[in-house]
């Protein structure tokens, strides 16, 4: 894993009341997303703390004086912000004697915020000069080290600081070591380093000038990245975001809850056991989201909400005594056996099957309105009704006209033709043979007046005039 680094150091400033913290150029301009410090050091007086304003934009994560109230007081101070587009040069006023510092830019950090950024406790050397002790930091493993410090030396010095040593860190650079003598006088060292392990230990570096000075250590941790192993035991999971995990991820939750909106993201093998899970909500269980074998085990789960269960390859589903609702339709490419075993069928809508097609209603009671028929069924159609009942009579709102034609011997007349008429438009209402007794019958519509008209052989028509049925 690579530590943080450096990507530019701007321009050292200095100044009575304000000055300048100059932004790196060029190649070591910040690009957006970096960590930026402007690390700095002031009084107000010669005996009277600095009071630098804080820039816009920007977050004090450290201001601690030394020898307040005295000759040789110096405030250090160190503002922090994470880089946006386009970063310029920053003023830092609302000082009253003088002030001096520097920018640093780090890149390729882990930082989320600003304020992410490990400060350490202020390290007091009053006017120590050899052997200055900063006190360690607790970081994560590869983070890079600044190390601040501020001087009060009244002079124009660029050898404040030296031989520094820590053996817990690598790769130390001097990126600033400055004094002026504007006043009251005073200036800033920057040191930087990286650290392997997770706890600094002390950095030891000796003072050229025996004045008032003071350190604190800054740890910037790293972009972590590659394998990451995670055991939540017990444990709740809540909020938004996403949990991504890159090569192989496994992840063991025990009794616990995962709340929230995001994503859990795994690219790889992932296995996940949901034992007396119940799931809630709307969405879609599809193949589409696994690659592979997908194997989901329900026990005594509620299935509830809308949305489709798509499954492609072959599908076994058992369901004891389960209740299916709702509306929709179940569609089969294949073989489908259906059994139904007291079931009861209700609801709009039809039953087709294309090849044989077998229903056994046994004591069941047909309802509603509608066909049973054999068009939607190619192929043999066995339909068995047991102890049914079939209720309703005739045709509502018509009668049988019925009769007996006999002859003038009083012999029944075979064959007659008979036609009955309505008696108000003399339109053919229906007709009728007579049998061999001589009866006949048509259907005519009730409470209508009707007349009857008989022909036979060797006979004139006669006329049964004003008969209403």
């Amino acid at each position: 894993m690579a530590a943080p680094s450096v990507r530019g150091v701007g321009a050292f400033g200095s100044g009575t009341t304000s000055f300048t913290a100059a932004v790196p150029t060029g190649g070591s301009a910040p690009v957006a997303g970096d960590a930026m410090y402007i690390v700095m050091e002031s009084s107000d007086s010669s005996t009277a703390a600095g009071t630098p304003a804080t820039p816009g934009g920007w977050t004090s994560l450290y201001e601690q004086t030394v020898g307040g109230g005295a000759t040789n007081v110096t405030t250090l101070t160190v503002f922090g912000k994470i880089a946006g587009a386009g970063e310029a040069n920053v003023t830092v006023s609302g000082v009253g004697d003088h002030c001096a510092g520097a920018m640093i830019v780090v890149q390729d950090h882990g930082l989320a915020a600003i304020t992410d950024t490990v400060v350490g406790a202020q390290s007091n050397h009053g006017t120590t000069t050899t052997g200055c002790s900063t006190s360690g930091i607790t970081v994560l493993a590869a983070s890079f080290i600044i190390l601040a410090i501020g001087f009060t030396d009244d002079a124009n010095d660029t050898t404040n600081h030296s031989g520094w040593s820590n053996a817990n860190l690598a790769n130390g650079a001097e990126r600033i070591d400055q004094t002026v003598a504007t006043n009251a006088g005073g200036g800033v060292g920057i040191w930087t380093a990286t650290c392997a392990g997770t706890t600094t230990g002390a950095t030891t570096w000796n003072h050229d000038t025996a004045a008032n000075s003071q350190s604190v250590h800054l740890g910037i941790k790293p972009n972590v990245e590659g394998t990451s192993s995670q055991t939540l035991g017990g444990a709740t999971l809540a909020g938004t975001g996403a949990v991504a995990v890159s090569a192989t991820g496994a992840v063991t939750l025990a009794g616990a809850t995962l709340a929230g909106t995001g994503t859990v993201a795994v690219s790889g093998t992932l296995a996940q056991t949901l034992a007396g899970v119940t799931l809630v909500g709307t969405g879609t269980v599809t193949g589409g989201g696994v690659t592979g074998t997908l194997a989901v085990t329900l026990g005594g789960a509620t299935l509830a909400g809308t949305g489709a269960v798509p499954v492609s390859g072959a599908l076994a589903v058992t369901l004891d005594g389960v209740a299916l609702a709702a509306t929709g339709a179940v569609g089969v490419v294949g073989a489908l056996s259906v059994a139904l075993d007291s079931l009861p069928l209700a609801g709009a809508g039809a039953v087709s099957a294309t090849g044989s097609f077998a229903v056994v209603l046994d004591g069941a009671a047909l309802s509603a309105t509608g066909e049973v028929t054999t068009t939607p069924v190619s192929g043999t159609l066995a339909v068995t009704l047991d102890g049914v009942a079939a209720a309703g009579t005739g045709h509502p709102g018509y009668l049988y006209l019925t009769g007996t034609v006999r002859t003038n011997n009083y012999v029944p007349l075979v064959g007659g033709h008979i036609m009955v008429f309505v008696t108000s438009t003399l339109t053919l209402a229906g007709e009728d043979t007579t049998d061999g007794a001589g009866e006949y019958a048509v259907l005519v519509q009730e409470n209508v007046e009707h007349f009857v008209v008989v022909q036979g052989d060797g006979y004139a028509g006669v006329t049964d005039d004003a008969v209403i049925a």
